[in-house]
C-alpha cells in the first residue's frame, strides 16, 4: 500500500476517532474547573467548555497505524520495542490523569524518569564514541527535557501542534536527501497525518486541547527521534525543534532565576506574550492567537525553505540562519505590538 493511502487512511481514522470522542464528551463533563484567572485560562481561546484530553486518541491512533502500517512494509522496529510501548503508553495514561486530577510535578517527574530510562534501551547508545554511563546520563536528560518543552509550549491555540509537525516533517526532509532508515522516520509518517487532523479541531479558536495526554505523548516520541537521529550523527535534527528549545530554554533559565520551580506556571514564554498582555476577552484573545499562529506558520515555511537548502547545499552556517530566525520569531512576540484590530 502506498504511502499517501496510508497518510489519508490515518488522517480519516483521526478525525473519526476525534468527531466520536467529541460527541460522547458528556463522560468527562464532571471535571472540575477553576474560574480563577491561571495559566490554563490563557489557553482558553473559545468557550469556556472546550472538550479538552484529546491527545490520548493520538497514543491509540499510533499504535493502531504502526500495526497496520507494519502488517504492510515490515518495518524495523527500535530494540526491545516493547518497553518504547509500554512505557509510551503509561507516560500517557499518567499524563491524562493529571488533565483530570492534576498531580503533584515531582511524582510526574519521578514516572517520567522512570518512563524514559526503561526506554534508553530503545537506543543504540553503546556506538556513540564517549563513557555509556555519561551517554545514558545525557539521553536521559535529553529526553526528559524534550518532553517538557513539548508540555510547554501546548500554551496556546494550534502552537504546540504546528512545532511538532514542523519537527516530523522536517525528518522526512532529511530522510529524502539522507535516506535515515529508522524508526523515526515511519513515527513521522504516522504523527503526521494525526496531527493534520487534530490541526482542523485545534485551529484557533480552538473546539479541541489536546491536554498534557497529548504533548506529553507527543514528547516522549520528539525525545525519542531526536536522540536517534542524533546517535547518527544527524546534527540537523537540532533545527527543526530550534524555536521551542530556544523560547522554552530562555523561558525557564530566567524563571530559575527569579527563584522559581521549572514547572511553575507563569505563562511567561515568549509565544504567550501577545495574548498575556493584551486582552483576556474570549474574542479579542482568539483574534492574537490567529495573528500567533499564522506568525508560526510563516516562520515554518522560512525553516523548512533554509532546512532544505542546508542539506541540499551541504552549507551549514545556514544551520545559523535557522536559529536566528527562531531568535527573531522571539523577539516580534516580545515586542508587544500584537493586538487584537
Amino acid at each position: 500500500m502506498s504511502n499517501f493511502l496510508v497518510f489519508i487512511a490515518i488522517l480519516f481514522a483521526t478525525i473519526l476517532a476525534i468527531s466520536f470522542y467529541n460527541k460522547n464528551y458528556w463522560v468527562l463533563k464532571y471535571l472540575k474547573t477553576n474560574d480563577e484567572f491561571s495559566y490554563e485560562s490563557l489557553n482558553s481561546t473559545s468557550p469556556k467548555n472546550v472538550i479538552t484530553g484529546t491527545g490520548f486518541i493520538f497514543l491509540v491512533i499510533f499504535y493502531l497505524s504502526l500495526i497496520f502500517f507494519n502488517y504492510y512494509k515490515k518495518v524495523a522496529l527500535p530494540n526491545n520495542f516493547i518497553y518504547f510501548v509500554a512505557m509510551s503508553f503509561l507516560i500517557t495514561i499518567i499524563s491524562l490523569i493529571d488533565d483530570i486530577k492534576k498531580l503533584d510535578p515531582i511524582l510526574r517527574l519521578l514516572i517520567q524518569l522512570f518512563c524514559v530510562f526503561s526506554s534508553l534501551t530503545c537506543l543504540y547508545l553503546i556506538t556513540v564514541n564517549i563513557p555509556l554511563k555519561i551517554v545514558i546520563l545525557l539521553s536521559l536528560i535529553i529526553w526528559i527535557y524534550f518532553i517538557n518543552i513539548t508540555n510547554f509550549i501546548d500554551g496556546s491555540d494550534g502552537v504546540c501542534c504546528i512545532n511538532v509537525l514542523n519537527f516530523f516533517i522536517g525528518i522526512l526532509i532529511l530522510d529524502y536527501f539522507y535516506d535515515l532508515n529508522c524508526f523515526s522516520v515511519i513515527i513521522a509518517k504516522i504523527i503526521i497525518p494525526i496531527l493534520i487532523a487534530f490541526f482542523f479541531f485545534n485551529y484557533p479558536p480552538a473546539k479541541n486541547y489536546m491536554g498534557d495526554a497529548g504533548s506529553i505523548f507527543l514528547g516522549f516520541l520528539v525525545g525519542f527521534s531526536f536522540l536517534e537521529l542524533i546517535i547518527k550523527e544527524m546534527y540537523f535534527v537540532i533545527i527543526l525543534y530550534i524555536y521551542p528549545l530556544l523560547d522554552c530554554s530562555i523561558t525557564l533559565f530566567k524563571k530559575i532565576l527569579k527563584g522559581y520551580m521549572p514547572w511553575a506556571r507563569l505563562g511567561d514564554y515568549y509565544f504567550l506574550k501577545p495574548k498575556k498582555l493584551n486582552s483576556y476577552n474570549f474574542k479579542e484573545l482568539s483574534i492574537v492567537s490567529k495573528k500567533v499562529f499564522y506568525l508560526f506558520f510563516i516562520y515554518s515555511i522560512l525553516n523548512f525553505i533554509l532546512i532544505i537548502l542546508s542539506v541540499y547545499l551541504n552549507n551549514k552556517f545556514l544551520f545559523f540562519a535557522n536559529i536566528i530566525l527562531a531568535f527573531g520569531l522571539i523577539l516580534i512576540f516580545n515586542s508587544e505590538k500584537i493586538k487584537p484590530s
